[in-house]
């Protein structure tokens, strides 16, 4: 049984995808542990109707995300992913669905979870 590991900031950015108005580049944040922040940047290509990691899933500081959005090079459309993530569980199996309709089978060892954080790390 194939097991599809999909990204929380993907699918919290998927579910914006129908509502955006011509932006189709999308930063996602999320608190994190310590003070830092989950975040990632796709972009949705409207000729294959999937999302393109430009950044992937990441911990970074708050100051080192303000810094990556000050240096983008493209218009974009700011999420900040909070509380009531069950919201997203259509889009994980829409995500999940377009994967495979592709013909992807991923192996359940390549499921594994980012934590971006080891939890025993000093802070």
């Amino acid at each position: 049984i194939p097991v599809f590991a999909i990204s929380t900031l993907a699918a919290v950015a998927w579910s914006e995808v129908g509502k955006s108005q011509n932006l189709t580049t999308f930063a996602v944040e999320m608190p994190a542990q310590r003070g830092q922040i989950f975040a990632a940047i796709y972009q949705f290509e409207p000729d294959t109707s999937k999302l393109k990691v430009c950044l992937s899933d990441r911990v970074l500081t708050p100051e080192a995300w303000q810094e990556t959005l000050a240096n983008w090079n493209t218009n974009y459309q700011l999420i900040q992913a909070q509380s009531g993530l069950a919201a997203t569980v259509t889009s994980i199996l829409e995500l999940a669905n377009l994967d495979w309709q592709e013909g992807k089978f991923p192996n359940w060892s390549e499921a594994l979870p980012y934590y971006g954080q080891h939890p025993v790390q000093d802070a």
